[in-house]
């Protein structure tokens, strides 16, 4: 009868060692974390993951609505997480104070020309 006493609280203790260690919030983190950087379409997007009692807050700025879409997709698969919390924006495309790859091409369409323009690296510095 003492070794079933014995043997029922290590069996019981087994079970509430196991619950208390199972999915935590750091874990959580890490393992949304890793799939999204394993997705080959939200890879390379700079998006922060925030975990408070197993629900996942994603922000930061993607390209793209499917980028978005797909890293809600991929944190709601993750085990452990309850709810999913999506503040991601999606970047304006072609706004900003910087020209992108394509500006001279574009500029070429618009009929627009560059002899005349001041360049930041033609200035001279005294």
């Amino acid at each position: 009868m003492y070794q079933r006493h014995i043997a029922f609280l290590g069996v019981f203790a087994a079970g509430v060692i196991t619950m208390a260690c199972g999915a935590t919030d750091a874990g959580i983190s890490t393992k949304v974390k890793t799939n999204l950087m394993a997705d080959e379409t939200v890879k390379t997007a700079q998006i922060d993951v925030g975990v408070q009692t197993k629900v996942v807050t994603l922000s930061g700025a993607v390209d793209t609505p499917a980028v978005k879409e797909q890293a809600v997709a991929v944190a709601r698969r993750t085990d452990g997480v309850m709810d999913v919390v999506d503040h991601m924006t999606v970047k304006e495309q072609g706004t900003g104070s910087t020209p992108g790859p394509g500006f001279g091409h574009e500029m070429m369409e618009k009929g627009m020309k560059m002899e005349g323009k001041d360049h930041p690296q033609d200035r001279k510095h005294n």
